[in-house]
């Protein structure tokens, strides 16, 4: 899922930084937080959930738009990421889907932006 996820965010006109958990994601963020405009974070992860991330990374700047996908529609941890308002996919997701997705989060397409990807496999 990951090298499909990247491709087609890559054909969406995003750079993506890729990292394998939550704690690289963590890592790279604060090293590099300013130059990313998307966060997409799979829900359930080594070293660090989805949630846990989302939360660590909203206190340090709440305007970062985040997409999480996942596959567990019945996880408790839902809850929390609707609450936040946090749009959720889940896989298998396509391309138009994601592109949706990101047009209603009001990202455009086609430009020069830089997204960190986590989690998906």
């Amino acid at each position: 899922m990951r090298a499909i996820l990247l491709a087609m965010l890559e054909r969406l006109g995003f750079q993506v930084t890729c990292a394998t958990d939550g704690e690289e994601a963590h890592s790279l963020y604060h090293q590099h937080g300013a130059d990313f405009d998307l966060l997409v974070s799979d829900l359930k992860m080594p070293c660090r959930n989805g949630w846990e991330l989302i939360d660590a990374l909203r206190r340090q700047r709440a305007e970062l738009p985040i997409l999480l996908i996942t596959t567990f529609s019945d996880s408790p941890l839902l809850d929390s990421v609707h609450a936040a308002g946090i749009p959720v996919l889940y896989k298998p997701l396509g391309l138009k889907q994601l592109e949706s997705a990101l047009s209603d989060m009001h990202l455009s397409v086609g430009g020069n932006r830089h997204a960190i990807s986590l989690g998906m496999v």
